[in-house]
């Protein structure tokens, strides 16, 4: 395995510089939504073959961009205040995110 070509170019600066906005990016969507996301992802499982990708894309948008992510995390991301503000906003995103997709994957299944 230590002659094997890397398919992934992992930058451990970049990494480091943004790892405890990640941390809370995953806690947010991923964990404190959990529900909701699962029932996204059964209603996509749900949907009609052709309508599935669209909708998978839909649910893994994420509400910042990269150099957002960073620039946050540089400036932001210490101050509590400004942390648990955007952390509201990643979990209405959620919210809404996954509602929409359950809500859309729903209406296609009727058609």
């Amino acid at each position: 395995p230590y002659r094997m070509r890397q398919s992934v170019n992992y930058d451990a600066a970049k990494a480091s510089k943004r790892w405890k906005l990640v941390n809370d990016l995953f806690g947010v969507l991923l964990i404190e939504n959990h529900g909701q996301l699962q029932a996204a992802c059964r209603a996509i499982a749900a949907a009609p073959p052709p309508r599935r990708p669209e909708l998978i894309e839909r649910l893994a948008r994420m509400p910042l961009t990269e150099q957002e992510g960073l620039t946050f995390a540089a400036q932001t991301w210490n101050d509590p205040v400004a942390r648990n503000q955007v952390m509201v906003e990643w979990s209405r995103f959620a919210q809404s995110k996954y509602a929409q997709v359950i809500q859309e994957a729903g209406a296609g299944s009727a058609k």
